[in-house]
């Protein structure tokens, strides 16, 4: 008999000693998440890596920037249009439904009299803005060689894909200066910001390649 529970603790030791370590990613954040790792571990794998890929100057390609009420959002505002069918809105308005958060924002800040301003460069262009990401956690914007100071902040990373920016007076880390990058990789970078003022919040999208 005790030969026997012997065997069965032996049996019971070896098998939580000797079984597998999981092969799935458990972070939902990751690009991974509850899949496979192919290399038979359980490595996550991120869409942004901050600390490999933001570092240097990125020429600005293609940003817009609009301003709402501080009070709202977007979609709040977008909400409002929602008992409308397209056909409806188009005899009303005289133009085409909007099919897309820029669309909305332009046709929204259109009906409110506030900014919406929309600017392409052409990747050839020998005008154009660039902002740079420093070592030491600033983040810079240049017009051709003249750094514009009025606009340096230093930054911080909230998440894995958010930074906070702030002036070196204060650390704000609150929200209310947000960058949420969208797309990060060696030579293309695209964010949305978002700056909430007193009486307005200001949000800016900008797509960038990296600079020579």
């Amino acid at each position: 008999m005790l030969q026997r529970i012997s065997t069965y603790i032996l049996i019971v030791l070896c098998f939580s000693a000797c079984k597998k370590e999981s092969t799935v990613c458990t972070d939902e954040n990751a690009t991974n998440f509850n899949m496979e790792d192919t290399n038979g571990g359980a490595t996550c794998e991120f869409a942004v890596n901050i600390n490999e890929d933001l570092y240097g100057k990125w020429k600005v390609l293609y940003q817009l920037v609009y301003i709402l009420p501080s009070n709202t959002t977007l979609n709040s505002l977008i909400s409002g249009y929602s008992d409308l069918t397209y056909v409806e809105f188009e005899e009303l308005y005289e133009e085409d439904y909007p099919l897309s958060e820029i669309e909305w924002a332009e046709f929204i800040t259109g009906q409110l009299g506030l900014t919406f301003m929309e600017i392409e460069t052409p990747e050839e262009s020998t005008v154009f803005m660039e902002i740079e990401y420093t070592s030491e956690r600033k983040v810079k914007y240049y017009t051709g060689s003249e750094i514009d100071n009025s606009l340096t902040h230093n930054w911080i990373q909230t998440d894995y894909d958010h930074l906070a920016y702030y002036t070196g007076n204060s650390d704000n880390g609150d929200g209310s200066d947000l960058v949420e990058i969208q797309v990060l990789t060696e030579n293309e970078y695209e964010y949305k910001r978002v700056v909430k003022q007193s009486n307005n919040t200001l949000v800016e999208y900008r797509k960038c390649i990296k600079s020579n």
